[in-house]
């Protein structure tokens, strides 16, 4: 317990010092953090902050590759992948990240929702439709991916279309706000 202690405090000194903008102190807690525990999400998150806001994202990927080669399994380092890859502009790396966690962890639904996100990014407005519709299938409860197939839909001119998801997802739920305006 007391090395589990000693690296949640390690994290708390990055997050506050990163609070303050003051980047050495938390790269170096997070270091620490990191060093303590290979597999900490929250270390190395943290880390990947402090490359991005000193503009060194090559360094970024570069961590994320080592972590994710020491790794492989590790559905939560590749979608941290695909977030570093997306901010370095390697939106090719990103999909291919999202993708195989999508054949690994076909369970995890963030991977199918980011991948709709980058699709949308790049107005691969199809494929993107399947990956929400995908995430939908997935947990029929969820109303964010609903919600974005229908806002695709009336991106691509299908109103009709938009509206029978939007009455669907409000017959389901009412409190759905968004599906509910749109």
């Amino acid at each position: 317990i007391g090395r589990v202690l000693q690296n949640g405090l390690e994290i708390l000194d990055g997050l506050l010092a990163l609070s303050r903008n003051n980047l050495g102190p938390a790269r170096a807690a997070f270091t620490r953090a990191l060093e303590r525990d290979p597999n900490s999400i929250d270390a190395l998150e943290g880390l990947l902050i402090v490359d991005a806001k000193t503009k060194n994202l090559s360094a970024a990927v570069s961590r994320i590759e080592q972590r994710t080669a020491a790794a492989p399994a590790n559905a939560s380092f590749r979608l941290i992948a695909a977030q570093t890859y997306t901010a370095a502009g390697r939106l090719d790396d990103a999909e291919r990240a999202l993708r195989r966690v999508i054949d690994t962890s076909p369970e995890n639904l963030s991977a199918y929702s980011s991948l709709g996100r980058l699709y949308l990014r790049e107005h691969r407005l199809d494929e993107a439709l399947a990956q929400f519709d995908a995430a939908a299938k997935r947990n029929p409860g969820a109303v964010g991916p609903s919600t974005m197939a229908g806002i695709i839909l009336e991106l691509q001119n299908k109103p009709a279309d938009a509206r029978k998801r939007y009455e669907a997802i409000v017959a389901a739920n009412s409190r759905a706000a968004v599906a509910a305006n749109n």
